[in-house]
């Protein structure tokens, strides 16, 4: 239930930003919202209808090719987003006059927020994210690579649309869209995994232990260069510590070798990290 929610709050925050940031400013940083802004310069559509029906479409084209274990978590998102574009459409107005900077920056977070939501929770919000799957699945193209030719070339069409400016401020907002919902999708707030290569185990082991509760896992590795027997521990601390225990453990040994990573989830209960 709680993950529905966080979906719909998600969804909600991107039709929200959909309306009053990019539509009134023909800003379109690709997807099929994008698209439904470059239409409707043409055509006089209902922009929900519009999404609507490309999701349908986009639906069938990944049950068929992706099968519908794939398709099964996009139907949702494809059904709601369009329905709540509709619902927040009286919101528009809402902000004129405003610098268009600003209203890239801001309009990027609530939808890179939203569209993060709905990644993290298992979801996508389909359109032009169906395209990509497809790419990536059966052509083997980089997400990263499909995701610029298919959003890229739509911002590249809002130049012949509605002009150098708009696109490049479709550009921008491209851009803090992706950031915000990289950061949101894969920025979970676990920690740091510390690799610790060191000839002090012991004490390296009680400063963890003892000092700060962390769990730690230990290997016994053997220098490629040298041949000498070392302690190799792995250990997941939180963020609010990190940079204490590192510098910590360069007090208690100097010369000990730390690899450090982001940990973007972990899933074993019983290590816990300290505090939590």
């Amino acid at each position: 239930m709680k993950r529905i929610v966080l979906v719909l709050f998600g969804l909600f925050l991107m039709a929200f930003s959909f309306n009053v940031f990019q539509e009134p400013y023909h800003f379109a940083p690709g997807g099929v919202t994008g698209l439904s802004i470059l239409f409707n310069q043409f055509f006089n559509c209902d922009d929900g209808l519009f999404i609507l029906g490309v999701n349908i479409i986009l639906i069938g084209v990944s049950y068929i090719f992706l099968g519908k274990d794939l398709t099964r978590n996009t139907i949702f998102g494809s059904l709601v987003f369009p329905l709540f574009v509709s619902l927040t459409k009286g919101f528009r107005g809402l902000v004129l006059d405003v610098d268009p900077l600003i209203v890239c920056i801001f309009g990027g977070l609530l939808s890179g927020l939203g569209l993060g939501l709905v990644y993290k929770n298992g979801f996508t919000s389909g359109g032009t994210d169906i395209i990509n799957q497809i790419m990536e699945s059966i052509f083997h193209v980089p997400l990263s690579v499909s995701l610029l030719l298919v959003d890229g070339s739509i911002v590249l069409m809002s130049l012949f649309v509605f002009g150098p400016l708009p696109m490049i401020y479709s550009f921008i907002l491209l851009l803090v869209i992706s950031m915000v919902s990289n950061k949101v999708f894969l920025d979970l707030d676990s920690g740091k995994v510390l690799y610790i290569l060191t000839s002090k185990p012991l004490v390296i082991k009680r400063f963890l232990n003892d000092d700060y509760a962390y769990d730690l896992s230990s290997f016994d590795v053997l220098g490629g260069y040298s041949f000498k027997k070392m302690k190799l521990y792995m250990c997941l601390v939180s963020k609010r510590d990190y940079s204490v225990i590192k510098e910590g453990i360069k007090y208690l040994d100097p010369d000990a070798f730390i690899v450090v990573t982001n940990c973007y989830e972990d899933f074993n209960a019983n290590v816990m990290l300290r505090g939590d």
